[in-house]
């Protein structure tokens, strides 16, 4: 877990604190390796210049495999600026959600990475054009922009002539204007790098496999916002309970590996809202690639006047492929040939609040037997590993 604490010293007396999911430069760096599947490529301290390169040249969507909050706490007599604050941020980014607590005089800004790069793009771009912009907005783009810098401080690169290059805010570009701040605390924990050897698989299916790679959990995240972050203390009741676990579900995250038939795997991506990684056909060579068998799998295969069974077909189509190649052809036109039913590995990250509905469409009967597999075992862990008992968060939406 990486936090800061810091209080502005200019017109809003504000107390920020910010916080982004455990090792997420790990995390980030192995989705990254999944798409050209060089994971084994990862070494301690590596993931720093190979997601500089994915950042500069626009691969920005490695980056969304974390969950980012920032917290922006005022006096209670202030607290009509913070809807002000609210407004903005879904003005330049509808991706980035804001949570108030019960009170009213905190509210948290959940996004990842990504997200928060976009709205301040976005912002810095509404600042420099619109020159009648208003103190208060110019003001809040600040703070936000100084809290996301300083969550990733420690990530930069040194450059040839020993600058250094913070790699999360490459290519973006600040409004120049002088605030200040003081910074009360900041704790942080070291990046580890991922293989996929280590990564515990929750879940084996007829050759389809479910991993989790990380996960935030309802308690620890219940403990932060108590703690640190305006929710207080003590009994609550049912709508100051409603906008604790309202805040959980919007900052809460959890990442997985999933391997499973490509055709399948359309199916988790219809759940537009999360981040994916998946192993590319244009770079990666599927001459070796696994095949899915499903069961039962002694349907055969029409071919003229000839039957093959599925593994005949499936080899067919490799030797097709690979004549493609032979002949010239980019891996990226010779990919058309390849069936639904070969096996793809990819990274997901979904937020908590989008579990309930995707465990509603996908672990229901009426559900592909191969999705519903994935789904229903990632639900059991979230069940034992992430709901807290004595929290009345419902996972299921219902089933």
């Amino acid at each position: 877990m990486n936090l800061i604490e810091m209080r502005t010293n200019d017109a809003i007396q504000a107390r920020v604190c910010g916080w982004i999911s455990d090792n997420y430069q790990g995390i980030c760096e192995y989705a990254a390796r999944t798409c050209y599947h060089k994971e084994a490529d990862a070494k301690e301290g590596s993931w720093k210049r190979y997601l500089h390169a994915r950042v500069k040249s626009g691969h920005e969507s490695v980056i969304e495999h974390n969950s980012v909050a920032i917290m922006f706490q005022v006096d209670p007599m202030m607290k009509n600026i913070l809807m002000q604050l609210a407004a903005y941020v879904s003005k330049n980014n509808n991706l980035l959600h804001t949570v108030f607590n019960y009170e009213g005089n905190s509210v948290i800004i959940c996004g990842n990475l990504r997200s928060f790069r976009d709205f301040i793009k976005n912002a810095t771009d509404a600042l420099e054009w619109d020159r009648h912009a208003y103190t208060l907005a110019d003001i809040w783009y600040y703070y936000i922009y100084a809290a996301f810098v300083f969550l990733t401080n420690d990530d930069f690169i040194e450059e040839e002539d020993g600058s250094k290059t913070n790699i999360f805010t490459e290519n973006l570009k600040m409004k120049s204007r002088q605030f200040t701040w003081t910074m009360i605390d900041a704790d942080g924990t070291e990046p580890t790098a991922l293989h996929t050897e280590d990564i515990p698989v929750v879940h084996e299916d007829n050759g389809m496999t479910l991993a989790i790679i990380g996960n935030d959990t309802v308690a620890d995240l219940r403990d932060l916002l108590v703690s640190k972050w305006g929710f207080e203390k003590g009994e609550r009741n049912e709508f100051e309970n409603q906008c604790l676990n309202n805040a959980i579900m919007n900052i809460g995250r959890i990442s997985y590996r999933v391997k499973i038939p490509r055709i399948i795997s359309q199916q988790d991506t219809r759940h537009r809202i999360g981040a994916i990684s998946q192993q590319s056909q244009r770079y990666v060579n599927a001459a070796n690639a696994e095949f899915y068998y499903p069961v039962p799998n002694d349907t055969q295969v029409v071919y003229g006047d000839n039957y093959m069974d599925i593994e005949d077909f499936y080899s067919f189509t490799i030797r097709a492929y690979d004549n493609m190649l032979d002949q010239g052809s980019k891996k990226e036109d010779a990919r058309f040939l390849l069936p639904g039913g070969i096996m793809t590995e990819y990274v997901m990250t979904k937020p908590f609040y989008t579990l309930p509905h995707y465990f509603y469409e996908r672990t229901s009967t009426a559900a592909q037997m191969e999705i519903r597999s994935i789904a229903v075992a990632l639900q059991n862990y979230v069940d034992e590993n992430i709901v807290s008992k004595d929290c009345n968060i419902d996972f299921h939406h219902g089933r």
